[in-house]
């Protein structure tokens, strides 16, 4: 399964600035979509749709042992069946992307305003946030 994902055009200078030059946080754009959509569903903010969007990277650059299964299970767990992941359904498949992209639009928000409040935006601070945000998760 190979396709565009997006996010919202609102969204690209924040995932821009988060993934290259002085500010870069995340190695690429695919890495910070994994996080904001984890960020979205763990503290169940509700999803926002996407009104204009523009596709960042293909689907086949997040990692296919830890971040494409993540993915996968948080679609299914939305969705409540396995059906969101049969790829030769249009609708199933729409329905799986749109799950994941309102996600990381929310889980975005989360990110952006875990930033603001520790007032600095450095690798540190993600994995801090990343820290406190998680630890709390059952093991």
């Amino acid at each position: 399964m190979d396709f565009r994902v997006n996010i919202s055009k609102s969204s690209h200078s924040h995932y821009k600035a988060l993934t290259s030059g002085a500010s870069s946080v995340f190695p690429q754009m695919s890495d910070m979509f994994f996080w904001c959509v984890v960020l979205g569903y763990k503290n169940k903010i509700k999803r926002k749709p996407l009104l204009k969007k523009e596709a960042v990277f293909n689907w086949n650059t997040l990692d296919i042992r830890m971040q494409i299964p993540v993915l996968k299970m948080i679609a299914v767990k939305e969705h409540g069946n396995f059906t969101i992941l049969d790829k030769d359904n249009s609708e199933s498949f729409d329905a799986f992307r749109n799950i994941l992209e309102e996600y990381a639009e929310a889980g975005l928000e989360k990110l952006l305003e875990k930033f603001q409040e520790s007032s600095m935006i450095t690798s540190e601070a993600l994995f801090s946030i990343l820290i406190d945000e998680y630890s709390d998760i059952k093991k």
